[in-house]
């Protein structure tokens, strides 16, 4: 719509999807991408410019915890999935799937009652912040706009290309990508996701989060195995590991404070979310006393 018009937007955030956005722009693009779409879209990816931002997050899925949690405000669940930890309780039947919920319709019975992950592979929904990151990308923009600020390039997430005689199908396609090679995330000794913002849940982990999921075989068949991808994946480090890695609170808690103040400095994340993240490290219960 904006090429036929005057100029229809002052710019466009987007979140996820779509092709490859042109390099002739006469409005700023941002673009938004959690780790589940990277893979999808490195083939559509072009070069920050006075007019064009991507970032990506490491971590971080496009179906996610704060989502879970949002839906279940509204007495829904994501694709059927039980809402997940800090979720208000849903009263009344369960809706799921279809123009009612999240996800592709039927999806829902089969997928809830399909073991502790709901049908996927790994425990469902990233629980790294991603929205801070968003909050983050829409001040940014705003600032853009009206005091002519460019927003802060970040580093992308590393993909490596997929030998092509080992390729299902739609290996690395999705949310609209351009055809051509397929990508898989490049991954530390802990499975994280190298390069890309890193917000403290990452840089400082207590879990494995990735934008990572596959769904079982009963999953697939309902139409599951594309939100698993979706909802990328929490795996929770054991205490002895969590102990080995921060030996006291406060070995956490500033390693935490460190992540965050350099991601707020880069202009990453709000001051509001800044202080929302260390206090939360401050009460958590990581580390002996």
């Amino acid at each position: 719509m904006h090429p036929l018009t005057s100029k229809l937007f002052d710019a466009v955030v987007l979140h996820g999807g779509g092709g490859r956005v042109s390099v002739d722009l006469n409005v700023k693009v941002f673009k938004y991408l959690d780790e589940s779409d990277v893979a999808g879209q490195a083939n559509a990816r072009i070069p920050d410019s006075n007019r064009y931002r991507q970032w990506e997050v490491a971590g971080t899925s496009h179906l996610d915890a704060q989502f879970s949690r949002s839906l279940a405000a509204l007495g829904l669940r994501v694709s059927g999935m039980r809402p997940v930890e800090g979720s208000p309780a849903i009263n009344g039947p369960s809706i799921s799937g279809g123009e009612k919920g999240n996800g592709a319709a039927g999806n829902g019975a089969g997928i809830e009652n399909e073991g502790v992950n709901g049908g996927c592979a790994q425990p469902p929904f990233s629980r790294v912040a991603s929205y801070q990151v968003l909050n983050a990308a829409f001040d940014a923009t705003h600032r853009w706009l009206v005091d002519g600020v460019a927003p802060p390039i970040a580093p992308p997430i590393e993909p490596k290309q997929l030998p092509a005689s080992n390729l299902p199908p739609d290996a690395g396609r999705g949310r609209g990508g351009p055809a051509g090679p397929r990508w898989e995330i490049v991954r530390d000794e802990m499975g994280l996701a190298r390069g890309g913002i890193r917000l403290a849940a990452v840089a400082v982990p207590i879990a494995k989060n990735t934008g990572d999921n596959v769904g079982s075989v009963g999953a697939a068949a309902g139409g599951g195995e594309r939100n698993c991808r979706l909802m990328g994946s929490w795996e929770p480090f054991d205490n002895a590991r969590l102990i080995a890695m921060y030996p006291t609170k406060n070995d956490y808690v500033t390693r935490v404070k460190e992540v965050t103040e350099k991601n707020l400095k880069a202009g990453y994340i709000t001051k509001w979310d800044a202080d929302a993240t260390i206090r939360e490290a401050e009460t958590s219960r990581i580390g002996k006393p």
